[in-house]
């Protein structure tokens, strides 16, 4: 398998804080985050929302990876592999 990449083109790429949009379920099995591409000033009924997402599952409600995410400015980025 060639693990070079012929064509990458960035998709999206979004900052902001992990904390700012953090969900945790009630036995704490689940942790999520999600950063939101929203533009303040559209006024389009019709605008397509996009977001980026972070699940931890564990049913034993142990996340320690996802934890070192918390409290923490982020970048998440989406390419295009072609």
């Amino acid at each position: 398998m060639n693990n070079e990449v012929s064509n990458v083109a960035r998709f999206l790429e979004l900052e902001g804080n992990t904390d700012d949009l953090l969900m945790v379920n009630a036995d704490n099995s689940m942790k999520c985050t999600r950063l939101v591409k929203l533009d303040p000033e559209s006024k389009e009924e019709n605008e397509e929302i996009i977001d980026i997402c972070v699940t931890s599952t564990n049913m034993y409600g142990e996340h320690p990876m996802f934890d070192r995410l918390l409290g923490k400015k982020v970048r998440m980025t989406i390419e295009i592999l072609d």
